[in-house]
């Protein structure tokens, strides 16, 4: 698990890049960034909020580990922290060397060491990349003598992180643990691919996470428009149920405990191939579930049904069965509408 709450920067860097197929050259700053404690506190709002650690990565290169350019900076970093002002023009340049489209955008990079960050219950040193291209207008107030003054300045929004890296200085390696974040989308490819040159990490926290993302999607995509929102929730509540009790995975048992209807089975078994074929590689059969995976999958679960007419209905079943025992979902010819039928036996306080 992740934890970037406690986190401090011991070192700073602040270059700007350029666009190389626009011949902007990029701006190297001579020393490190002074961190006020004021400016420190916005930092690491700046830089630590967006990640979530809900997705590892690792360096790779197809010729070896120590040929990956930002690996082998990161390395030196750990191993000489007061090396992080040169390794960052380092890394300043490599990042300019692969901004040769037209459409990446030039912008600042941020170079820190980070000390005490929580990853698995583990405070360890990290080294974060970071980069802001986009700019906001913020309104600046300032008293007069005639009264209040305000001006339009351009400068970047503390709330919006662009792209960004952190490093952490565990299971070097193998190209150490990496979590990493491209907030428009757009440039994946320019940004995990040739500049970091990261894969995501196969382990147990990536199998748990992409069995239950099959099943969200098989929920979302074949059961809602056949049997409405009621059965997408109560799918998912007997899944999470499952993950949570058991220690692994093996995907004929989830079958039996959890799909079990064989209209579902069927449905679940064709859809599984057109997921895989979608994603391009195959969801794992057999794993030990990771917690941390499932408590993530867990706060984003919503066992609402929301209503148009501001009805709220929330569905606290672990099974499909007990669901469908107390809810049914129809349609009435003369209102227009769908409805819920709900079976109770009393109201309770």
């Amino acid at each position: 698990m992740l934890d970037l709450s406690e986190a401090v920067i011991s070192r700073l860097a602040i270059h700007r890049v350029g666009n190389k197929a626009q011949d902007e050259d990029p701006i190297i700053s001579a020393k490190l960034a002074d961190v006020t404690p004021e400016l420190e506190a916005a930092l690491l709002t700046f830089f630590m909020k967006p990640f979530k650690g809900d997705a590892y990565y690792k360096f790779t290169h197809p010729s070896g580990l120590d040929l990956n350019e930002v690996y082998t900076y990161a390395k030196s970093m750990f191993m000489d922290e007061g090396s992080t002002h040169l390794q960052s023009i380092n890394i300043l340049k490599h990042l300019h060397h692969n901004s040769s489209h037209p459409n990446i955008k030039s912008g600042e990079v941020y170079v820190a060491y980070l000390r005490n960050c929580m990853l698995d219950d583990e405070p360890l040193d990290a080294v974060g990349i970071f980069k802001s291209e986009n700019k906001d207008t913020f309104l600046a107030f300032h008293n007069e003598r005639d009264g209040l003054e305000v001006d339009a300045l351009m400068g970047v929004n503390i709330k919006k992180l662009d792209k960004g890296c952190i490093i952490f200085n565990t299971e070097d390696e193998t190209g150490y643990r990496v979590v990493t974040l491209d907030a428009s989308g757009k440039d994946t490819v320019y940004w995990m691919d040739d500049f970091l040159q990261v894969v995501e990490d196969s382990d147990e926290n990536f199998y748990t996470r992409d069995a239950l993302n099959l099943c969200n999607a098989f929920a979302k995509d074949m059961l809602t428009p056949q049997h409405g929102k009621k059965d997408e929730v109560l799918f998912m509540k007997s899944t999470l149920d499952y993950f949570s009790k058991a220690e692994s995975f093996e995907m004929g048992e989830f079958a039996e405990h959890v799909i079990k209807d064989e209209e579902y089975t069927k449905a679940f078994t064709t859809y599984l191939d057109t997921y895989e074929t979608r994603i391009g590689r195959k969801i794992e059969n057999d794993f030990g579930i990771s917690k941390p995976a499932l408590n993530s999958a867990k706060k984003k679960f919503k066992d609402l049904i929301k209503l148009d007419t501001n009805i709220h209905i929330k569905l606290n079943f672990d099974n499909l069965e007990s669901g469908r025992r107390f809810i049914e979902r129809g349609y009435d010819e003369g209102t227009q509408m769908s409805y819920y039928k709900v079976y109770f036996n009393e109201e309770l306080e």
